[in-house]
């Protein structure tokens, strides 16, 4: 059996006396403790339980911060990349695509994504080729998640920006 560096071995030993908890004693890397008496138990016990708990999230490796995104190897998410300047905007509107609500959200998001990515040109936008890889990543989307739908709801977002400019 192989020892794990992090580890501590802890021996419990109990008896019937009514005597108190003996001196803690290191033999061969294991600790000792003796406990005497019935009293001293319940006390010992959620003593090595506190400790084996503390002990346990210490030498727990640290996570490692996930992305906001996680990285769904689709055909779709990876389709959507090479119209992102950047891996960290392509992490931004996998996100925003995914928890659209609505065909309208979905196109504020690709409306987005057109002006700010040099990748994404402006008629690209409302083709069926780039509609039909954000659709599907769309997943909160419920009603009105047909190309069409989005497509027209694109036209309309575009529209607005063009009458606030």
């Amino acid at each position: 059996m192989e020892e794990n560096k992090n580890s501590i071995n802890v021996t419990i030993t109990v008896t019937n006396s009514n005597a108190t908890i003996a001196p803690v004693a290191k033999v061969a890397g294991q600790t000792i403790i003796n406990v005497s008496g019935p009293d001293q138990m319940q006390t010992v016990l959620q003593t090595a339980e506190s400790l084996n708990l503390k002990l346990a999230e210490a030498l727990k490796e640290p996570e490692t911060p996930q992305p906001s995104v996680p990285f769904d190897k689709t055909d779709d998410a990876i389709r959507l990349r090479k119209y992102c300047d950047t891996d960290e905007s392509w992490e931004r509107y996998l996100d925003d695509i995914r928890t659209s609500k609505s065909a309208t959200d979905l196109a504020k998001v690709i409306v987005m994504m057109e002006q700010s990515e040099e990748n994404l040109m402006k008629d690209d936008a409302t083709k069926q080729c780039f509609l039909e890889v954000a659709q599907p990543l769309a997943v909160n989307i419920k009603k009105g998640n047909t190309i069409s739908n989005i497509r027209q709801r694109v036209y309309d977002a575009q529209q607005r920006n063009k009458n606030k400019k």
